[in-house]
């Protein structure tokens, strides 16, 4: 499907994706979190990553970012955020959370492999293609013939990944009758892209937050958090305020004292999983 320009291939013989395709996603990233201003909100910047993901993955299908809560909730977690893209989002509006919800319950089962995998090594996102890891039983079935085939879906590709706040972000391809099956290259590619765009659907979180959850703040040392989890500089911060550097230096020190924190890392740390961060590196 790909024409790399060079190959990335582990020892343990896992899929082979292009640097190119993993610069894409580093390219799409830096593109998405530098942008800001009135129009810029979270779920636009998710949307472009998605629509990026859709041209690298060369599927024309459906994509979706999920976010879910309560994770002990039976049969799978309540959907808490939805982010959504795709050729055919027009056409089967509206699909509300609740609907979503029942396709997810009637997936339980692959969140119990997700649980599993998961547990196993929580800092790494779990990657999954439905018909092929579903584990057996008559769940899958059910949920093709109710939720996949009246839509013209075949099988979903999905990535997830438990955030700082235990929280699930999930990614996820519907996959068209008429595309090729998934394979370990978009498993792979799947996997990169939730390590990339993790910390950055975190802050974006954050800023489409209501100010209570930051709790003791006022609305300006609000608005300069926001930015600042942006991965903006003080100076950055003062420009798009239209405030002096010393004003949001003053107002950086006072959120310092807030979180009780001493240096920009340990403020970024309170909002982003280092852990995911780390792990960028190590993808392929």
């Amino acid at each position: 499907m790909y024409a790399p320009l060079m190959s990335i291939e582990s020892a343990g013989g896992r899929a082979v994706i292009s640097v190119a395709q993993a610069a894409r996603v580093v390219t799409a990233l830096n593109q998405v979190a530098s942008t800001d201003g009135p129009t810029a909100d979270g779920e636009e910047k998710v949307r472009v990553l998605l629509r990026e993901l859709q041209t690298l993955l060369g599927y024309e299908a459906d994509l979706e970012t999920i976010l879910y809560e309560d994770l002990g909730r039976k049969p799978v977690p309540k959907i808490a955020r939805r982010v959504w893209y795709g050729p055919t989002f027009e056409e089967i509006e509206p699909r509300d959370d609740a609907a979503v919800q029942d396709a997810a319950d009637a997936g339980a089962g692959m969140w119990d492999i997700f649980r599993a995998k998961l547990k196993q090594n929580r800092p790494s996102p779990c990657v999954a293609v439905y018909s092929e890891d579903h584990g057996g039983g008559g769940w899958f079935e059910t949920m093709r013939e109710q939720f996949l085939v009246p839509h013209g879906w075949a099988d979903i590709l999905c990535a997830g990944w438990i955030d700082r706040r235990d929280r699930l972000v999930q990614f996820i391809v519907l996959r068209k009758e008429t595309y090729p099956p998934f394979g370990p290259a978009e498993r792979e590619l799947m996997e990169l892209m939730v390590c990339a765009v993790a910390p950055l659907i975190d802050r974006e979180m954050f800023r489409d937050e209501t100010p209570e959850t930051f709790g003791g703040l006022s609305p300006r040392q609000t608005d300069v958090l926001r930015h600042l989890l942006t991965g903006m500089s003080e100076k950055e911060v003062a420009r798009a305020l239209h405030r002096s550097v010393e004003t949001v230096h003053n107002h950086v020190r006072a959120i310092y004292q807030r979180f009780e924190v001493n240096s920009r890392g340990e403020l970024m740390a309170k909002f982003i999983d280092r852990r995911v961060l780390e792990g960028v590196g190590d993808v392929g």
